[in-house]
């Protein structure tokens, strides 16, 4: 016996069991599918994992789980949310409200949907991450990474989470090498005590330094530049010359296979 009209889809769109007739006997909580069209059996399709299978008008679906909802009014990522929400994750969605269905904004290639450590979300590379190892300052970033624009940030290396060393009262220097605080009055432990090339670890932590980079100095009582960044030791040499009877000190980046942690050490030949 072929099912009464009012079991049939009404045309090709999903349809909740509770828009049927009962005497169709469908699940009201589950999504059915009318691949055939208008006039066609409806395919049992999505099960509501809410148990609630929403209609508005000619339009039904299955409500979001709240944990697939929007938790902010910024963009998120699909990747952002659980698997069990069926977003994709190569695409960005729209979130106007928190607690509203995300809305599909943008779709990306694999990975170029990106969520940053802030939880902010954003299509392409994810440029909120570090570049290398040197510090550097927040207004680096671009805006929706969300960083304090006057805060000096450490970076471990490439791709690492910036992490907040402190906040530079008096603005930073934006330099080719590591950022820093400038200091207006800064401590005379912190300038120049001759002409000749240091290394960082010969100033107090609190200069801002980075120990294993290399440093030039135009003079005494001028702020170190960042020369030379070292990839294995800045080290402190005393040079003599037997012949001549010449003693003097040199620094400079130097490879050393017996160390595995950047130091900057004292070394001296004996007569």
């Amino acid at each position: 016996m072929p099912a009464p009209t009012d079991c049939k889809c009404k045309d090709d769109q999903p349809a909740c069991g509770s828009t049927f007739a009962k005497s169709c006997k469908l699940d009201d909580s589950t999504l059915y599918n009318c691949p055939g069209g208008k006039g066609s059996d409806p395919v049992e399709g999505e099960k509501c994992s809410t148990g609630n299978c929403l209609v508005s008008g000619d339009k039904s679906w299955c409500e979001v789980p709240s944990e697939c909802k929007c938790k902010s009014e910024n963009p998120a990522c699909g990747s952002g949310f659980p698997s069990s929400c069926k977003l994709d994750g190569s695409t960005l969605y729209n979130c106007p409200a928190t607690g509203i269905d995300p809305i599909e904004s943008e779709k990306r290639e694999p990975n170029q949907c990106t969520v940053s450590p802030n939880g902010s979300s954003h299509c392409g590379n994810d440029n909120c991450k570090c570049k290398d190892g040197d510090a550097v300052y927040g207004s680096v970033f671009l805006e929706e990474c969300n960083l304090v624009p006057s805060t000096l940030y450490v970076c471990s290396g490439p791709g690492a989470t910036p992490s907040s060393r402190g906040d530079c009262t008096n603005g930073c220097n934006v330099v080719d090498g590591p950022d820093r605080c400038k200091d207006l009055t800064t401590p005379d432990n912190c300038k120049c005590t001759s002409d000749k090339t240091s290394c960082g670890s010969q100033y107090p932590e609190s200069c801002g330094l980075v120990p294993t980079d290399l440093y030039s100095c135009s003079g005494v009582g001028a702020d170190p530049v960042f020369k030379e960044k070292c990839t294995d030791t800045c080290a402190l040499f005393l040079v003599v010359t037997i012949n001549a009877l010449d003693l003097h000190q040199t620094i400079a980046c130097v490879l050393t296979a017996m160390t595995f942690v950047a130091t900057c050490s004292v070394l001296s030949v004996s007569l």
